[in-house]
């Protein structure tokens, strides 16, 4: 795919994803599922804006959501992750890769380059998910570095979406 194409649909599913006809795909036990994304930009305030990203099941109750901002006030602007849940039945079927493939696009379309976060250490399940982060439309894994915080309970999580890695999280 030319570098014009990516662009292209890459625009493309920011633009269904605003104007709320995103959807995500899993498999469950009883076959394939597909979930709504619902996205909304809560409030701005001081360059930073606040957003929420969810899937909800065909009933419209939400399985899955990750609240973040992204702050103008530096450049490139930055994003961060405030939370990120997932329920329990839904889990390891991949709703959060493909919850965290949207936000990439979308940040992605504000010139964010980095996005950071804090996760609790013994969730593990949470930080597969970080690490395994990819681009929507080229399958590669974004790199994505761990650094010890001044809590002994956190990591501090950075993707950078400029930068890709190999299945082992070594950079390409």
């Amino acid at each position: 795919m030319s570098e014009h194409e990516y662009h292209q649909r890459a625009a493309e599913i920011v633009q269904r994803l605003l104007n709320g006809e995103a959807t995500i795909e899993i498999q469950t036990l009883a076959g394939r599922e597909q979930l709504t994304v619902k996205w909304v930009k809560i409030n701005a305030v001081a360059g930073i804006d606040n957003y929420f990203i969810a899937a909800a099941d065909q009933r419209g109750h939400e399985v899955a959501e990750v609240d973040y901002k992204v702050d103008h006030n530096h450049r490139p602007p930055r994003a961060t992750i405030e939370n990120r849940s997932v329920e329990r039945a839904y889990r390891r079927k991949g709703v959060s890769r493909q919850l965290f493939g949207l936000l990439a696009q979308h940040v992605r379309s504000l010139g964010v380059e980095q996005i950071g976060g804090w996760i609790r250490k013994t969730n593990q399940d949470a930080l597969n998910s970080r690490q395994r982060m990819r681009d929507l439309l080229t399958g590669q894994r974004y790199r994505t570095t761990l650094q010890k915080t001044s809590s002994p309970q956190f990591w501090d999580v950075t993707t950078f979406l400029n930068q890709f890695a190999d299945d082992e999280g070594e950079s390409v």
